[in-house]
């Protein structure tokens, strides 16, 4: 559903939330340095608290330095990422 990467220095984090295959629950995930082994995983009931989630997480990762570098809708390789480059956005 939403999938943001944060970067600060030569690190990256990613914040997503998916929906599961059985569409019964929503999963918000934070990855570092694209090593999903060690992801971070939080199962949440609806859309809403997913989301609500992702947004508190992207709060305090900005509040801690880190830039949003490039966003997606959906799950997706990280070629087809939309980068921020360029763009202003407010914090």
């Amino acid at each position: 559903m939403v999938r943001w990467v944060f970067q600060q220095g030569n690190h990256l984090v990613t914040c997503a939330v998916d929906r599961d295959l059985n569409g019964s629950s929503y999963a918000v995930s934070v990855e570092c340095n694209g090593q999903s082994d060690n992801a971070i995983v939080e199962i949440c009931d609806s859309g809403v608290v997913a989301l609500q989630r992702h947004a508190d997480i992207a709060t305090a990762l900005r509040g801690h330095g880190w830039t949003l570098v490039a966003y997606t809708r959906s799950r997706t390789t990280p070629r087809r990422m939309r980068p921020l480059v360029g763009r202003s956005h407010a914090a």
